[in-house]
């Protein structure tokens, strides 16, 4: 028997890849590694073994959970008002009990005292703040104007309705099982590795985690960017909230789908990533369709972002305890709606018990202030062009989409001409007045 916490997921994982973080010096297991050159039954006999092991467990957490559960709802006005009071009160007394530090509570502030944005506009790069990495990422009160992400900062999750439209979800969803299929004969005809394109999961069975590219292959902008320009644009409240939290200079750190179909297993209760005093990663999981119970809708544990909560985890002889008398939230969530969660958060998805697919688009921000966790052996679910495009919140929206288009343009100009010139400088000018 494997000690099912010795498997959960990696920064930001969710219901998602078997790299099981490594944490030795807090106590947990790293993941069984196994020498390329073991014999492939022996493999999938650990492999099934675990599985077996894990999912055995995970079906016992919920039946502790069950009598504490409730339904995770959208905060209303009255209880954001009265989160971001507290947050305001909290804010206020960290900064008393630190030397003193100009620029507010979070959020620089230009000569006469407003507040700086770059949200919305402006080109990669531009608008871009010279503030200490300290100052970008502590909590902003000013990018926080709907409160959901005080919310998030105490609660550790938060749930947002309509996040979408249902329009947008539904052209998503359609362009995720159309990509899914067209990514398996990808992989089958080795014209793609297989890493490449899916992140592992944990619980193999019927469960996918599918990465994503920002545009296809011609240059077109696909369905899941023009959802996460809606969430992340100009007036998008995801946006707002990773602002609130991690400021503009926040990494994307995965994109991608993780799907489940029926006969998907129940996880375990996990965080994504070891405790860590501050916030590390934000995730956001986009419904795409109506998810109710039988579905295998993700559950989590409000408040559990704290070191007391992550050790009470790996204590076995506490851990059935805290899961019997600490209430959770059900992520019941409409087509449309997001749930947005702190990493350090425990949380599980649920077993499909339905016979229907269910679907969900998600993407991860990182804090610029926090090290990145990536590994050889865990990249995080995304491809492995946008690690290297370093793309974040300030490149957001519109300028996204095209600015991809600007640099392919300027590319050719370079290979064409030897090196960037007048000519290049002229168009990638021309194309920026034009957008």
């Amino acid at each position: 028997f494997f000690p099912p916490h010795s498997f959960s997921s990696s920064p930001a994982i969710s219901e998602r890849r078997n790299h099981c973080y490594q944490r030795s010096q807090q106590g947990f297991l790293g993941r069984c590694n196994v020498s390329n050159n073991a014999d492939a039954d022996v493999m999938g006999m650990l492999d099934g073994d675990r599985e077996s092991a894990i999912v055995g467990r995970a079906r016992l957490e919920e039946e502790l959970m069950n009598p504490m559960q409730e339904i995770l709802l959208m905060a209303n006005p009255e209880e954001r008002a009265l989160a971001t009071k507290r947050v305001k009160e909290n804010l206020r007394k960290e900064r008393l009990s630190q030397p003193k530090a100009s620029g507010g509570f979070g959020g620089g502030k230009g000569k006469k005292g407003k507040a700086k944005s770059g949200r919305g506009g402006g080109g990669f790069g531009v608008g871009s703040s010279t503030k200490s990495k300290e100052k970008e990422t502590s909590f902003s009160l000013l990018a926080d104007k709907s409160g959901f992400g005080a919310v998030l900062r105490e609660e550790g999750v938060v749930r947002i309705d309509q996040a979408i439209s249902p329009q947008t979800a539904s052209d998503i969803l359609k362009y995720i099982n159309q990509k899914k299929l067209d990514t398996e004969d990808e992989v089958a005809n080795r014209k793609a590795q297989v890493e490449s394109r899916f992140a592992r999961v944990l619980l193999k069975k019927q469960r996918w985690d599918l990465l994503l590219p920002l545009e296809e292959e011609d240059g077109s902008n696909n369905a899941a960017l023009r959802g996460l320009d809606e969430l992340l644009g100009e007036g998008g409240i995801i946006g707002e909230i990773v602002e609130s939290n991690f400021g503009l200079d926040a990494k994307l750190y995965e994109f991608a789908s993780l799907i489940s179909d029926p006969g998907s297993e129940r996880q375990v209760i996990h965080p994504d990533i070891p405790y860590q005093e501050s916030v590390p990663l934000l995730t956001c999981f986009v419904a795409l369709q109506d998810i109710d119970a039988s579905m295998g809708a993700t559950t989590f544990i409000p408040k559990s972002a704290t070191d007391m909560h992550h050790k009470t985890l790996e204590d076995h002889s506490k851990r059935d305890g805290m899961l019997a008398s600490t209430p959770n939230k059900l992520s019941l969530l409409n087509v449309g709606d997001c749930s947005l969660f702190d990493a350090r958060t425990l949380h599980a998805g649920g077993a499909n018990k339905s016979e229907r697919r269910r679907c969900l688009f998600y993407f991860t921000f990182l804090n610029p202030s926090a090290n990145d966790p990536r590994a050889s052996n865990n990249p995080g679910s995304i491809r492995p062009e946008l690690i290297e495009q370093q793309i974040t919140l300030r490149d957001q929206g519109k300028d996204l989409r095209y600015t991809e288009k600007i640099n392919s343009v300027l590319i050719v100009k370079n290979e064409e001409r030897g090196g960037l010139n007048k000519d290049s400088i002229s168009c990638m000018v021309l194309l920026v007045f034009i957008l």
